[in-house]
């Protein structure tokens, strides 16, 4: 089973963190950090001139975060999970084969927190798993294509304007109902919760005027075959295995009865014969219960009449 390590609601208010994504590669930096993001890059010759500039890049955002949103963005705790998807995505296609170790990514989270950090939460950089994170970028996606709708362009968030809403909301659900299927009913997963969470806000807004030509949101199918829900009546009926396994039927006791030497071997051939009949079905055993010649043994007005005596 795969264990998912990160953070999966960490982009619903993505929108707040808007005019940070923007400012976040055009800056300058000091030289004190200019000159870390170059002295840890020697042994990453193939690569130096993009790595650092990532690490420049990083570097300026969270030099910048207060100035720019101590006020806007309601969940700082999970402002370091942002900034670690945002440096992910960056080295993306230069970690493919996992040039970059832990040493690099810690290296620089413990520079960050010492010199720059963020009060709110801890910075941890690492490389997020391949499959962690692509579904990230599918949030990170759906709720950059749901907000864009209401950011201007200069990055301001204005919640009741509404700029190509049926385009973003076309983008939106051509992405979610494409994903959806990887989350059947049976499924427990952060990746599928918040694709469930991302499904109520987006039927839940009404800014934008109704758009017919964009498909709806796909429930999540059911995976268990048809058989796994039985109605509530039909097991209330059911039988338990061991109920089918019927017991032989009871043959009448005789032993507070008393009886003659004959009777008593005569007895003895009644029961083994009953026994024998027991292994036949009813209407068998019926007919042989019913046959005049076996009856002459319990008849009273037959000659054969086994008498009793006391003992």
């Amino acid at each position: 089973m795969i264990t998912e390590k990160e953070e999966y609601n960490i982009f619903t208010n993505l929108h707040e963190y808007k005019r940070l994504e923007l400012q976040r590669t055009s800056g300058v930096i000091s030289q004190t950090h200019n000159k870390f993001c170059e002295d840890i890059l020697s042994k990453y010759n193939n690569y130096k001139n993009e790595i650092e500039k990532h690490c420049k890049n990083l570097l300026y955002l969270c030099d910048i975060y207060y100035p720019f949103n101590d006020k806007k963005i309601t969940d700082k705790n999970k402002s370091c999970d942002v900034f670690n998807y945002w440096f992910n995505a960056d080295l993306v296609n230069i970690n493919k084969q996992n040039i970059l170790d832990s040493e690099f990514y810690t290296s620089i989270s413990n520079y960050i927190n010492q010199h720059l950090k963020i009060h709110e939460c801890d910075l941890n950089l690492h490389k997020i798993e391949d499959f962690e994170f692509h579904n990230l970028k599918i949030l990170y996606d759906l709720y950059y294509n749901f907000y864009n709708k209401n950011i201007s362009s200069n990055g301001v968030y204005e919640s009741s304007k509404c700029t190509n809403g049926c385009s973003h909301k076309a983008i939106c659900a051509e992405l979610f109902n494409r994903n959806i299927d990887k989350c059947p009913m049976s499924k427990k997963s952060k990746f599928c919760n918040e694709l469930e969470q991302f499904r109520n806000k987006y039927i839940a807004d009404n800014i934008c005027e109704p758009c017919p030509n964009v498909p709806s949101l796909k429930p999540r199918q059911n995976d268990l075959p048809t058989e796994a829900f039985v109605d509530a009546k039909e097991q209330g009926t059911r039988t338990d295995v061991d109920q089918y396994i019927q017991e032989p039927e009871s043959v009448p006791s005789n032993e507070n009865k008393h009886f003659t030497p004959l009777g008593n071997y005569l007895n003895s051939k009644i029961i083994k014969k009953k026994s024998e009949w027991n292994n036949f079905d009813k209407e068998e055993n019926e007919m042989l219960l019913n046959n005049p010649e076996n009856e002459e043994i319990y008849l009273e007005n037959t000659p054969y009449h086994i008498a009793y005596h006391s003992v």
